[in-house]
């Protein structure tokens, strides 16, 4: 199966802090991913978020006051990109009543940094698997997963080493999962691929099959372009006995039955649409076609 460039690009790792030897050290918890979304106006610019999972925000927020984010640079290093505690993190627009495990924030480089300080590749967000998608069948049980994020025990010295873990969709259904985070009933896929603490936020990705079953004659036909969709992220796995999911603070207490959770793509999607996101990008549009003006 190809891995592309972006899939191991687009990864980033949330640190928590730790005092070691009096000295202050992020250590890398959990996954997040950048994805961007097109201007509707500007062909030139396109917006960029982090995308994570929740319940790695809240579990980085109970130890620190901020969110660190651990991301590669241009000089085969990385860089700790704090997000301090005030800053809004984006939830589902429907969390309130139905908690969905999604939280993003507007990736936005500030100084001293620079776009190209940075080495990391976006997710566009055209690639989101829809459910159009699963009702044409163009994914269906069985179908390729790949997920890509973080091994807690060799996330990589010098630069983010992200790891790849592959599978098959084994449920796609009507009825919703329920998870220990928060007691909550959610929107879910299953799919049989082992988590453990730390790839929580990883986004998964499906892929269409090489074949297409022919129903009415009864035959294979081979399909001419495999397309490979991100179909969400990475929830936690089959909770047992443990009331939390995926702990970032526990790696090695809950049982992993090998059936992992993934909040689809489409509940991302509807996070990063909703009305107030929509206004920012507007805003910015707006700015851009003003600075355009005065040039």
């Amino acid at each position: 199966m190809d891995i592309t460039e972006s899939m191991l690009k687009s990864v980033t790792f949330i640190c928590l802090q730790k005092i070691e030897d009096g000295v202050k050290k992020n250590i890398p918890s959990g996954t997040a991913f950048i994805v961007s979304i097109p201007s509707k106006k500007h062909l030139k610019i396109v917006y960029a978020y982090l995308v994570t999972a929740k319940h790695n925000v809240e579990e980085a927020l109970k130890v620190s006051d901020e969110v660190v984010i651990r991301i590669n640079n241009t000089d085969d290093g990385t860089i700790d990109y704090p997000l301090p505690k005030k800053i809004r993190w984006f939830t589902h627009p429907n969390d309130i009543t139905e908690p969905t495990d999604v939280a993003v924030i507007p990736f936005n480089i500030l100084p001293p940094y620079k776009q190209h300080d940075f080495d990391i590749k976006a997710i566009p967000i055209k690639t989101f698997l829809t459910k159009e998608n699963l009702n044409n069948g163009d994914i269906v049980v069985g179908n390729d997963v790949i997920v890509t994020g973080l091994f807690t025990h060799h996330h990589g010295k010098n630069k983010n080493l992200p790891i790849v873990r592959m599978g098959n969709v084994a449920m796609i259904g009507t009825e919703k999962v329920s998870v220990g985070w928060h007691n909550a009933n959610i929107d879910a896929y299953l799919i049989e691929a082992r988590s453990i603490g730390g790839i929580s936020g990883s986004p998964v990705y499906f892929r269409e099959p090489y074949f297409r079953i022919d129903e009415k004659n009864n035959t294979f036909k081979q399909q001419q372009q495999i397309k490979t969709y991100l179909a969400g992220l990475i929830h936690g796995h089959w909770p047992t006995s443990e009331s939390e999911i995926d702990s970032i603070k526990n790696k090695t207490k809950n049982v992993n039955m090998g059936i992992a959770i993934v909040i689809p793509a489409f509940k991302i999607f509807e996070t990063l649409m909703q009305d107030e996101l929509e206004v920012i990008r507007e805003q910015s549009d707006a700015e851009y076609q003003t600075t355009l003006k005065k040039e």
